[in-house]
């Protein structure tokens, strides 16, 4: 008999702790207001089955009550002005739905909305610009690891702060005129046979020359946002890569000890070399005691060895004054 009774403890424990197995860290990008209602129920099921949902926010949020009790772990952006810039966008946001856009057919309220996004993105650049420049978050939340991050795409951002986190994520709905923001920055799969253009009306049940519709309404979507939205984004968003890659460029040669770093760049002119050049230098590489930041594009050679990181950029003239340099191989002596 307490043979039984061991094995019916074995497994209540079991079956106890097999839940804890399957729990994940959910990182959460949040857009205050009605969107928050709606996502905070299913963060708070999440809770519920013993997943860690951490919720990044700013401080000045109307219904985003960080202050109150919550199962919901919260991470407060404070940031100088921050105020004055949520409020500005907030205003400027209502004011439209509330008064301009009950009267616009569907049509062109949908444009109205677009533009207004437009025009305060500048507001929305400066908010993603003070979370993405803040290191000290930015590490902390790189060293969490999580396993997946819920985003809100009417504040641009979190997209970014994926990309740079290199973790899967959830778009929590569509709301960019034709799903192009969702499309391209979210990588969504909208194949025009089936997936409708967002706020023109169509269902996922379409006649083919609804699909017809449908097709070209796509392709001039991506036309309108490659002219009007997507010039803005392609201004500072690579300036924020640029960031993040010096940031994780300043860790690897931190690393480095006593026996410091080497720079390695053959210039703008060659861009890649033969496979087997590649693997030539990348074991020369290899048998030095230094850590090597080498600037190539071409295919990863298979010798690369674990003293050496590539990168497509490099910040070349901060790296020619770091103590830390032992030497500096470039083409005919030029900096880029």
């Amino acid at each position: 008999m307490l043979p039984k009774k061991w094995a019916l403890a074995v497994l209540l424990l079991q079956l106890c702790s097999a839940g804890c197995g399957f729990c994940g860290k959910v990182l959460v990008w949040p857009v205050d207001m009605s969107h928050w209602l709606n996502i905070k129920t299913i963060l708070e099921e999440l809770t519920k089955k013993r997943h860690e949902v951490i919720v990044l926010t700013f401080p000045h949020t109307k219904l985003i009550d960080y202050r109150k009790p919550s199962s919901l772990n919260f991470e407060v952006l404070h940031l100088e002005y921050l105020k004055e810039l949520m409020e500005r966008g907030q205003d400027k946001f209502l004011d439209v739905i509330l008064n301009d856009l009950p009267n616009l057919t569907p049509w062109r309220s949908t444009i109205r909305s677009n533009n207004v996004f437009i025009e305060i993105m500048e507001t929305l650049k400066t908010l993603c610009e003070k979370a993405v420049y803040n290191q000290t978050l930015m590490k902390n939340l790189q060293e969490t690891n999580y396993d997946v991050m819920l985003i809100d795409p009417v504040m641009p951002c979190g997209e970014l702060v994926v990309e740079l986190l290199a973790v899967p994520f959830v778009l929590t709905l569509r709301m960019s005129m034709g799903g192009m923001k969702e499309k391209h920055c979210g990588k969504l799969p909208t194949p025009p046979s089936y997936v409708p253009v967002q706020m023109v009306g169509l269902t996922d049940r379409m006649t083919f020359l609804e699909r017809v519709k449908n097709t070209m309404l796509s392709v001039f979507f991506d036309l309108f946002s490659e002219y009007k939205c997507f010039t803005f984004f392609d201004k500072f968003i690579p300036k924020y890569l640029k960031f993040f890659v010096a940031m994780k460029i300043e860790d690897f040669v931190q690393s480095s000890g006593k026996d410091g770093i080497v720079v390695f760049s053959l210039g703008s002119v060659i861009q890649h070399l033969t496979e087997e050049k590649g693997n030539l230098i990348a074991s020369a590489l290899a048998q030095i005691p230094q850590k090597v930041l080498w600037r190539y594009k071409g295919k990863k050679p298979a010798t690369l060895g674990a003293n050496t990181q590539l990168y497509d950029w490099l910040p070349q003239n901060d790296l020619v004054g770091k103590t830390k340099k032992k030497g500096y191989i470039v083409v005919d002596g030029q900096v880029d």
